[in-house]
């Protein structure tokens, strides 16, 4: 969707606001969030890196989209931007990895009573051989960070370090799953309440 919102602001326009709408120009009043999110968009899908290139960025923000709000219109954006086989790809790796969440083992004494079991999640081996192993890492990293975050450990991590991922890289991608998490939760509550005020 092409409108006069998407140049300053995707996320307003991924979910429909309509300028000069009541909720568009309430979106206007907190101008500079609005704008840090616009300028955090393109920071981290914009532009490419030599060790993270545009493409690989894309498919991880598409696949913590479509984990965080699977028919929402930011995952549809996000995979929207993708070559055919790319968005076959994320499709694909999407009804593997969809799960209820957030799941996973507490360590503190008081709250390990509020556990919940799940099954850890990983790449199936056809994607693997097209994403390789650094990529197919980021992928399991996003799911971790979104539906079992309490699982975390340094060793997640170490994860990322030991097929080639370096200490700027992990930060540059944990940021990028969980701001595509983000838009898409707030792209989804723009939308509830555009529809509701029309």
């Amino acid at each position: 969707m092409t409108t006069q919102i998407e140049a300053s602001d995707l996320v307003g326009a991924v979910a429909g606001l309509v300028p000069g709408s009541p909720l568009a120009e309430a979106r206007g009043s907190r101008a500079v969030a609005r704008d840090q999110i616009q300028a955090a968009e393109s920071a981290l899908f914009t532009r490419g890196t030599a060790t993270i290139p545009r493409r690989d960025r894309l498919i991880v923000g598409a696949f913590a989209a479509a984990l965080t709000d699977p028919d929402g219109a930011l995952a549809v954006h996000r995979v929207g931007q993708l070559a055919d086989a790319d968005a076959a790809l994320v499709d694909r790796l999407v009804d593997s990895g969809a799960q209820q969440g957030p799941w996973g083992s507490y360590r503190e004494p008081g709250l390990i009573h509020e556990s919940v079991p799940g099954q850890a999640w990983t790449v199936p081996e056809r994607e693997r051989a097209e994403l390789g192993a650094a990529l197919s890492a980021v992928l399991e990293h996003a799911h971790l960070l979104l539906l079992h975050p309490r699982d975390a450990r340094p060793g997640s991590l170490q994860t990322l370090v030991d097929v080639g991922w370096g200490r700027s890289d992990i930060v540059t991608w944990s940021q990028l799953i969980s701001f595509a998490a983000f838009q898409a939760r707030l792209a989804a509550g723009l939308a509830v309440t555009q529809e509701a005020l029309t």
